[in-house]
């Protein structure tokens, strides 16, 4: 009985790390599933999705003062650099503030830096 128990214990172990390791597999083919999902990934092609760490004064309205426009935006802010280190790990980031912009796809742009996001931001609005 007591081996049964040992049994069932290992298996359950087994299947949680599989269920682990599988769920976290980011590197997939370019005609596979998107490798990011909610809450980070864009609505649609015409929308802007933030990623904010570490700046809790950053809002959408600072875009648009600066010229930036977006017909639907979102915005997702996590207030200190170890809570996103430790919640988002797949992120890779290194240090706050962090401006993470999302496409319908992808992580899309990655910066420590609120003006180099703004230059970037304006330059890809111009292209659509």
């Amino acid at each position: 009985m007591k081996k049964d128990k040992q049994k069932l214990i290992t298996l359950g172990v087994t299947i949680a790390i599989i269920l682990i390791f599988w769920s976290t597999q980011i590197d997939l083919p370019e005609d596979g599933p998107p490798a990011f999902g909610p809450p980070f990934l864009a609505e649609d092609e015409n929308q802007l999705s933030l990623f904010v760490v570490g700046d809790s004064d950053f809002e959408m309205e600072m875009l648009r003062e600066e010229g930036v426009h977006y017909s639907s935006a979102s915005i997702q802010k996590v207030g200190s650099l170890e809570d996103a280190q430790l919640d988002y790990p797949v992120l890779e980031i290194e240090s706050a503030p962090a401006y993470l912009v999302f496409n319908t796809r992808e992580l899309e742009y990655k910066t420590y830096d609120a003006d180099d996001l703004i230059r970037y931001l304006k330059k890809s609005k111009e292209k659509q």
